[in-house]
């Protein structure tokens, strides 16, 4: 698959070439040879015009310094149908740096292309080592895929059990609060039941106390207005008597005031 095709252009399609270009081709030559590539590559992009071979030369030094990409780049400007020999090597080439560069459909294209125009071993044991890797890229993208299926289905699967072990521990969680929410209405209620008995006690005990008051109004003796007005008048000539008092001695009516008192005489 390494098998690079050198084109030494000292050919009649370049006679129009001037003597500096044929120096640089030569010098590139060298460079090539020497295994120097970056000159090779430098002296090659002095040329003017380069013609098609050129092109070919430059994708083989690109490809030896491992810069694929351009040297598919060169390949394709490198085309050229008038020899099938030169369309069947630069194709081959082209495969190798599709190849290498992992496209591996476009390599295969490439060699398919190639023995379209000459018959090679190379190409055919190239051609045939693409497509294994095609296959063996597709049975692992296959395998990939079946495993990230797998995986994908655990998760969805553990997705569910946890949403399921969510809504489970989310309904114990409400049947929690609705359990607190009832002992604590109970509670209330119990609560509400004790102060409503409790008032009703307390009615009950005003009501008694009310009717007691009233069979003890009823069990005085009632006065009219007349003994109202003579116990008035009592408690009047009680503080008149209190004020203007009685002497505390008292003596015999139709004797002198003067005459002496025997001393065994009682004052009343």
């Amino acid at each position: 698959m390494n098998k690079i095709v050198l084109i030494l252009v000292f050919i009649v399609s370049i006679l129009d070439a001037s003597i500096k270009d044929f120096e640089t081709i030569e010098k590139a030559q060298k460079s090539y040879e020497s295994g120097d590539y970056n000159k090779t590559i430098k002296e090659y992009k002095k040329l003017e015009k380069p013609v098609k071979e050129l092109y070919y030369n430059l994708g083989n030094t690109y490809y030896k310094n491992r810069d694929y990409k351009n040297a598919i780049k060169s390949y394709k400007q490198a085309e050229n149908n008038q020899s099938r020999d030169y369309e069947a090597s630069r194709l081959y080439n082209l495969g190798n740096s599709y190849f290498k560069s992992g496209d591996i459909n476009s390599s295969i294209k490439s060699y398919e292309n190639a023995l379209k125009y000459k018959d090679d071993n190379d190409t055919k044991a190239n051609l045939e080592l693409a497509k294994k890797l095609r296959d063996k890229k597709k049975q692992e993208q296959k395998k990939k895929d079946k495993q990230k299926k797998q995986q994908d289905k655990k998760e969805d699967k553990k997705k569910q059990e946890q949403k399921k072990q969510e809504n489970k521990d989310k309904k114990q969680q409400d049947k929690g609060e609705k359990k607190e929410e009832k002992k604590k209405s109970d509670k209330d209620k119990k609560s509400e039941s004790k102060d409503k008995k409790q008032d009703a006690q307390k009615s009950k005990e005003n009501s008694e106390n009310s009717k007691d008051k009233t069979e003890k109004e009823s069990l005085k003796p009632k006065v009219s207005k007349e003994q109202i007005a003579k116990q008035k008048e009592l408690r009047r000539l009680m503080r008149k008597l209190n004020k203007d008092k009685m002497p505390t001695m008292m003596y015999k009516l139709g004797e002198p005031k003067d005459s002496k008192r025997r001393e065994d005489e009682k004052p009343w």
